[in-house]
């Protein structure tokens, strides 16, 4: 990305945005791990991983790597109800979270740089051993360490040539 104060913003808003919306679904406050730019192409998740992909001037996605505890505790926070494992309405939840987690940062950027950032609906995967792996884009991640456990801010842009 040839814009570092548009890259700057786009992760500044990405974190603060997550931290908003985990907060405002558990009522726990969160504190980033550092920002570190991963050489490899791929990255591993176990628990549950929930993808939303944005086009525009910046196009990539966002992946959440949420650990099995972790989103289990996000839903019980959400619905007031208790589950002990995945289900369905965990997954539906996850990909909500995600959706607003992503749609919140993308609105800021948007009205910000007039970036015309669209959004794609989220896929939300479970799994015990999960391997991602991107193509030709800068990624980024964060860890987020809760009370429950560990989620994953993975974020992977590039700038379309306009």
């Amino acid at each position: 990305m040839n814009d570092q104060r548009m890259f700057k913003k786009v992760m500044t808003t990405f974190v603060q945005t997550f931290v908003d919306v985990y907060k405002q679904f558990t009522d726990e406050d969160l504190q980033p791990g550092g920002l570190e730019k991963l050489e490899e192409n791929s990255i591993s998740i176990a628990g549950i991983a929930v993808i939303v992909p944005f086009t525009g001037k910046l196009s990539g996605r966002v992946l959440l790597g949420i650990d099995k505890d972790v989103a289990l505790s996000i839903y019980n926070s959400i619905t007031g109800e208790s589950v002990e494992d995945i289900c369905d309405d965990v997954l539906f939840s996850m990909g909500e979270f995600g959706n607003m987690v992503t749609g919140n940062a993308v609105t800021v950027v948007n009205n910000e740089f007039k970036s015309g950032i669209r959004l794609a609906p989220p896929s939300v995967f479970s799994g015990d051993e999960m391997n991602f792996v991107n193509f030709k884009v800068n990624i980024y991640n964060i860890v987020f360490k809760t009370p429950h456990g560990v989620i994953r801010l993975n974020t992977a842009f590039k700038e379309e040539a306009e």
